[in-house]
């Protein structure tokens, strides 16, 4: 016998809240600057720093903590020298052409993101400005098209040709030497790297696609199998990742701080929570802008917002209450997969607004909806001690099995790491 089972567990979403603005905002440019680890740190500790833009109206930036990069950035070296500019679009993704440099002025690489993702015809060159690859991305495939060695000799041609040449040691100093084939721009047949004695140190073998089929690992003199692809030919610059997490230098930015509004030289002042029966000691920032007409805004950023919360054991709830389609309904189709409900619980705790945000099947979908609006009164979510509305997310996984049961899972959307290393 086929039976509807599921699992449940609570997210908690904070929704934005700023007013929209009939005309579009101003922007202002800002300098951030980063330490050697990539925090963002004080001008007199910086070895690179970014100059980007944000908007001019600090309520318009939705975390000032760590906001979104949008326009045109321009970042440079310790002595003013450019190290990259490109440009992010309104979801803060790389997009259209980026030119990265080396130190000395020289271009590094160039090539175009399509949502963060590197794409298209893409060109490396060495300090000295001599050419290192030109190839073509497509997603997480690479077609080399031409490659040259460091003192520019070209080791592959249109896509053709024998590789060979020193490759820098992953542990310990000096190169090694690899060596492979090249058809139509994949890595082909078996490819190797062997130490500076002659011994080998891993051997692969790759499919007419440049896909890794098997490989071996040779760890003193000790063989094991391995599909880690070790041979990467080329790399974009990785530090990025850093820049865009918005890590900041503890010793210049306590925790939580709104490092926005501090950029854009707004009056900032911590305020202490005393600790009560119901809640930790906590405390929060106020923010202060002054504008050129003599106006100034205030918010509050960094408050402690305690979360909505069922009453009672939400995932046995679920387990007794949700009523998905009959099994005779869905007959023997496969039907399976997580069902994501967006809603509000209003400051009397009231659940309105239920809508879907990940689909599994129309019946399962408005199976949800019928659940999660006949859901009792919730504890609502409280900011210094006062209830507000908060915007909640319920994913709960469905499939159709027999004698299935899933224990509550974490539902957490990764953020995706958006460097790429061929």
């Amino acid at each position: 016998m086929k039976q509807t089972l599921l699992a449940v567990l609570l997210l908690f979403l904070t929704a934005p809240a700023f007013a929209q603005q009939d005309e579009a905002p101003e922007y202002k440019a800002v300098i951030i600057h980063y330490n050697a680890d990539w925090q963002i740190t004080s001008p007199e500790d910086a070895v690179a720093k970014r100059l980007t833009y944000f908007s001019a109206d600090v309520k318009e930036i939705q975390h000032l903590g760590a906001p979104l990069f949008q326009h045109v950035v321009t970042d440079y070296y310790a002595d003013n020298t450019i190290m990259a500019k490109g440009y992010y679009n309104a979801q803060g993704k790389k997009w259209g052409k980026w030119v990265f440099y080396h130190p000395n002025g020289q271009v590094d690489c160039e090539g175009n993101f399509s949502e963060d993702v590197p794409t298209g015809n893409w060109k490396f060159w060495s300090a000295s400005g001599t050419p290192l690859a030109d190839v073509t991305l497509d997603g997480e495939e690479m077609r080399v098209d031409n490659l040259w060695s460091d003192t520019g000799n070209q080791l592959i041609k249109d896509g053709q040709g024998e590789y060979k040449a020193p490759f820098p040691l992953t542990k310990g100093k000096g190169t090694s030497v690899l060596e492979g084939q090249f058809v139509d721009g994949y890595k082909t047949g078996w490819w190797r790297l062997t130490d500076t004695d002659g011994k080998m140190e891993l051997e692969q073998i790759y499919d007419s696609k440049g896909k890794l089929l098997s490989g071996t690992v040779y760890a003193n003199g000790v063989p094991a199998v391995s599909k880690v692809d070790l041979m990467q030919l080329i790399s974009l610059p990785d530090y990025l990742l850093y820049m865009e997490h918005w890590r900041a230098d503890p010793k210049y930015y306590p925790a939580r701080y709104p490092i926005a509004a501090d950029l854009l030289g707004c009056q900032i002042t911590r305020v202490d929570l005393p600790k009560s029966d119901v809640t930790p000691a906590d405390y929060y920032f106020q923010v202060l802008q002054r504008k050129s007409n003599g106006e100034a805004d205030t918010l509050q950023y960094g408050v402690l917002v305690r979360e909505a919360s069922f009453r009672g054991d939400l995932f046995e709830y679920t387990r007794k209450n949700f009523k998905g389609p009959s099994p005779s309904y869905l007959g023997n189709n496969k039907i399976e997969g997580l069902l994501v409900i967006s809603f509000t619980v209003m400051e009397d705790g009231q659940v309105k607004d239920a809508e879907v945000k990940k689909s599994v099947h129309p019946k399962v979908d408005e199976a949800g909806l019928r659940f999660v609006n006949s859901m009792p009164a919730w504890n609502p979510a409280t900011k210094l001690g006062k209830p507000v509305a908060s915007e909640m997310l319920l994913p709960m996984r469905f499939a159709v099995r027999t004698q299935y049961i899933q224990p509550p899972f974490t539902y957490s959307p990764e953020r995706s790491f958006n460097m790429h290393r061929w």
